[in-house]
């Protein structure tokens, strides 16, 4: 049951965000899965901020499995993109002014 509990907690975090993306009027909730030379990538991109100088976030886990078939988080990061005139406009890990 252990080895399942990751995949399992990902795939809630998915469906709700899922859920939460068809609830809105103005969808701007993204999440994608993939994988990447055997490491399991989960992003979710939020462009619905209510704020003045952040435009969007983007969430990333890493995960990967152990020789025992069993899952760990071996990254989590988040980055954000600035409004024009605000800083960055790409996703980084700097802060927006």
């Amino acid at each position: 049951m252990r080895k399942l509990l990751v995949p399992i907690l990902v795939l809630i975090i998915l469906v709700q965000f899922i859920l939460l993306w068809l609830s809105r009027d103005t969808a701007n909730v993204y999440p994608r899965v993939g994988v990447q030379d055997a490491v399991h990538i989960v992003e979710i991109l939020d462009e619905d901020i209510e704020d003045d100088s952040v435009r969007a976030v983007k969430y990333r886990l890493e995960l990967l499995v152990d020789e025992f078939g069993q899952w760990y988080i071996d990254e989590q990061s988040s980055t954000w993109a600035c409004w024009p005139g605000r800083g960055h406009e790409e996703f980084s890990s700097e802060f927006c002014e």
